[in-house]
């Protein structure tokens, strides 16, 4: 059966993201959309978003103090 999409699902997927995530907009310069893409790929993230994640978790980890 297939997953179809209705409006009280949309609702519930809302109001469940509502509270298990934080949005984060990011504008970037033209043309580093496709280099996100790219590495992502190369580097077998299955999303941009998993990459992104990825990325920013290792330069927070890089700042931690001892």
């Amino acid at each position: 059966m297939a997953d179809y999409y209705t409006p009280q699902k949309g609702q519930t997927n809302n109001k469940w993201n509502k509270t298990h995530y934080e949005r984060l907009n990011l504008f970037v310069p033209e043309g580093m959309n496709e280099r996100i893409e790219a590495a992502a790929q190369a580097q077998g993230f299955p999303s941009k978003r998993a990459f992104c994640i990825a990325a920013i978790e290792t330069a927070i980890q890089k700042t931690k103090p001892e």
